[in-house]
């Protein structure tokens, strides 16, 4: 105890000098309306049986008073380790710069008598977390796990955080649906192989069909589901929307955006799981999209133009596609030419049908017709079938 306040401060700074130049700066330190607290936590990893020792130093300069305390105890050392494709740490607050933040490490010690923590792991995009593991034993299979050890016998525990780690060989529907998707709700489809995919799309909408896959329809779907729920820290939320005696249906929405779809399982319809965005992105076009996915799946590059709506089909072996194009202002001669040539450069030269109500041009090229139709008062449409 002091006479008063002021001499408890500056016995309280002298200490803490003297503490600072064989220990550093505090590890810990703040000011309230109680008085002053400052600490350092100082953990020997090497020795036999690790501890830490801990220093704190507090005063009350109302009572005119300060306390040191001392103690030394035991730790384990946690260990994160990552195997597959994505990322994880252990993580805890901390006092930076005089404010708690959270921080993220790869090790890092909890006391023995407490020995909890929390651990989060982060899968790549399209890659799916496999659990959290201590040696061959499955913890859990949430990306955040906290963990808790009682009556602790070790010193050390690494925790192993699991992705999937396959080459997955997708097919080219399903690659070229993903890839639509993304254009419209900037999400990235998990990487599922032996899918197809049928694909419709509008300037407000884009819907998948899928079918098939390695595993049955309803691993597909939860997988799916499974890895939405993933992507929480990127603002994604899923919610169950079935009802009795209905199909399964999750509702995904992202934070601050309007992008939003349904994953609905339908094993009835035949094609398993369907995919219904209910707001796109913004600044999403599917006449971009649609292009896009002309050039990667039939190695046509359609001409970059103005187009007020657009409208896309194509199943999922491509053998059936129909491309409906707008323009508010109407199409003229150029636009309609442009787009014949750009068809031209991949499938020779095309056939003119034209009658007086309408532009028709056709192709015929491993065993796909194809043909291009323009009505020359609204819209142009662009349309293939297996002969």
């Amino acid at each position: 105890d002091f006479d008063n306040a002021d001499d408890a401060v500056a016995g309280y700074e002298q200490i803490k000098s003297a503490l600072a130049e064989f220990m550093g700066n505090p590890t810990e330190s703040h000011s309230d309306s109680y008085g002053k607290n400052d600490g350092w936590s100082i953990p020997y990893t090497n020795a036999t049986i690790p501890y830490r020792i801990d220093t704190m130093m507090n005063i009350q300069a109302g009572d005119s008073s300060f306390f040191v305390m001392w103690r030394k105890q035991p730790i384990v050392i946690v260990n994160v380790e990552v195997e597959g494709f994505g990322d994880a740490w252990f993580v805890y607050n901390d006092y930076v710069d005089g404010s708690i933040e959270m921080l993220t490490v790869k090790k890092h010690w909890v006391l023995v008598d407490a020995c909890f923590g929390h651990l989060w792991a982060v899968p790549e995009e399209g890659r799916e977390f496999l659990g959290w593991y201590v040696g061959d034993q499955l913890l859990s299979k949430k990306l955040e796990y906290n963990f808790s050890y009682h009556d602790v016998d070790f010193t050390e525990i690494t925790f192993v955080a699991k992705f999937d780690n396959t080459d997955v060989q997708m097919t080219p529907s399903y690659a070229a649906g993903r890839a639509f998707f993304y254009e419209a709700l900037k999400v990235q489809l998990p990487e599922l192989g032996g899918l197809t995919a049928d694909i419709m799309a509008g300037d407000n909408y884009v819907m998948l069909d899928i079918v098939g896959g390695d595993n049955n329809n309803y691993d597909t779907f939860m997988a799916i589901v499974n890895y939405m729920k993933s992507l929480s820290s990127k603002g994604w939320s899923v919610k169950e929307q079935t009802q009795a005696g209905s199909y399964p249906t999750y509702y995904c929405s992202q934070e601050n955006t309007n992008a939003s779809f349904q994953i609905v399982f339908n094993e009835e319809l035949g094609s398993g799981i369907y995919l219904n965005s209910i707001n796109v992105y913004g600044g999403y076009e599917s006449s971009h999209a649609a292009k896009e996915y002309i050039a990667n799946r039939f190695e046509i590059n359609l001409p970059n133009m103005v187009i007020t709506e657009a409208e896309f089909y194509c199943n999922a072996d491509a053998t059936e596609l129909t491309y409906d194009l707008t323009k508010e202002s109407g199409f003229v001669e150029s636009d309609y030419e442009q787009l014949i040539d750009s068809i031209s450069d991949k499938l020779g030269t095309g056939e003119d049908e034209s009658d007086e109500n309408q532009k028709v041009t056709t192709w015929v090229a491993n065993g796909m017709f194809w043909f291009i139709t323009w009505d020359l008062s609204t819209g142009i449409s662009i349309n293939s079938f297996l002969m």
